[in-house]
C-alpha cells in the first residue's frame, strides 16, 4: 500500500442509516480548515453530550460486530468492520450509546490493517408522542498519518 493508510488514500465516506443513527465510513480524512466544518463538529459534541448525561432509565453493555463497504460508482473502495464494545441507554425521551475497539479496515487493493475506533451517538424526543425526534453521533478512527472524525446530525419523522 505504499505507506500510506486509509486516511491518506484518494477514496470516498459513505453513510449508513442503521436504526436511528447514521454510521460512516470515513476512506479520506476530510480537513476542517474552513472552520464551519470545526463548529459543527464542536455543536454536534455539545448535543450528544447533552443527551448522554440524561438519567439513564435503563442501561446496559452490548457488542456491535458491524461492516460497511463503499463504492465510487461502480468501484469497490473498501470495507471496515467495527468490532465494539458499548454501553447504551434511556429514559424514555432520550437514548444515548458510546462504543468503542477495534476496526478492520480492508481498502480495495491495499493492505488490511486494524485502527481503534469509536462513537458517540444519542436521540431525543422533540415531541410527546414520539413522532419528530432527533440525533447524532460522533465517530474517530485512529491512524499512523492522521486520525479521522465523522459527525453525524439528523432529524425522523415518524407517519
Amino acid at each position: 500500500m505504499d505507506g500510506k493508510t486509509p486516511a491518506d488514500a484518494n477514496s470516498v465516506g459513505v453513510l449508513f442509516l442503521k436504526d436511528s443513527f447514521a454510521t460512516g465510513l470515513i476512506f479520506k480524512t476530510v480537513g476542517f480548515g474552513d472552520g464551519l466544518s470545526l463548529l459543527m463538529i464542536k455543536t454536534a459534541s455539545a448535543a450528544i453530550a447533552c443527551v448522554a448525561l440524561a438519567a439513564p432509565a435503563m442501561a446496559g453493555p452490548y457488542a456491535n460486530v458491524e461492516n460497511n463497504a463503499g463504492w465510487a460508482g461502480s468501484q469497490f473502495a473498501g470495507s471496515s468492520t467495527d468490532l465494539h464494545l458499548g454501553w447504551e441507554g434511556s429514559n424514555g425521551v432520550a437514548s444515548y450509546y458510546l462504543q468503542g475497539g477495534p476496526t478492520l479496515l480492508s481498502p480495495n487493493g491495499g493492505e488490511a490493517e486494524v485502527e481503534l475506533g469509536g462513537k458517540l451517538g444519542g436521540s431525543l424526543a422533540a415531541t410527546e408522542d414520539g413522532k419528530l425526534s432527533f440525533y447524532g453521533e460522533f465517530a474517530f478512527l485512529t491512524g499512523d498519518a492522521a486520525n479521522g472524525y465523522g459527525t453525524k446530525v439528523g432529524a425522523k419523522y415518524k407517519f
